[in-house]
């Protein structure tokens, strides 16, 4: 369980959080669930741990309540510090480094204008949540929630764009 922390965490443990590190407004549970797969008591697990919270938001529709409401998940800071604790023993001693998937994120983001969207990253270019997070938790890119429109239905994403340091990153 997420709650102790000498049990090794199971993938989904780990990967929940560095989801939700990418996700600046969180994501809705039903995403969560339906769509990466997560148990419920593993996020109820989560939740327990303070490494993430639920929120709810009613939906508005033309300044009208709509009645119905979503509930999210983020993350909480002891979420982000249990990210950063892991990707630093990963770091070699003499500092940061970008390992090559690292750079070749990075340099596929500079290559793109106005950002990458994270699924396409994820599934399109075979990169993890954990590297994603990772770029934007050293602030090597920047996640933001973006709601688009496909087929008539309202879905929710995160683009994914690099920042200067990011681009310092790469050019060293």
């Amino acid at each position: 369980m997420a709650a102790c922390p000498q049990k090794h965490l199971t993938d989904d443990e780990r990967r929940a959080p560095q989801l939700l590190a990418v996700n600046p407004h969180g994501a809705t549970v039903e995403a969560l669930v339906l769509g990466h797969g997560f148990k419920l008591q593993m996020l109820d697990d989560l939740v327990r741990a303070r490494l993430a919270k639920r929120y709810r938001v009613t939906v508005a529709a033309d300044g009208q309540t709509t009645g119905v409401t979503v509930t999210y998940m983020k993350i909480m800071p002891a979420g982000r510090n249990a990210i950063e604790e892991r990707e630093m023993m990963a770091v070699s001693p003499l500092g940061p480094r970008l390992t090559p998937e690292r750079r070749r994120a990075l340099k596929l983001l500079a290559s793109s204008r106005h950002g990458v969207n994270e699924e396409l990253l994820v599934r399109g270019h075979g990169f993890s949540r954990g590297v994603l997070a990772g770029l934007v938790l050293r602030g090597l890119a920047a996640a933001e929630h973006e709601m688009m429109i496909a087929g008539g239905k309202a879905m929710e994403g995160v683009r994914v764009r690099i920042t200067e340091a990011g681009r310092s990153a790469i050019e060293e």
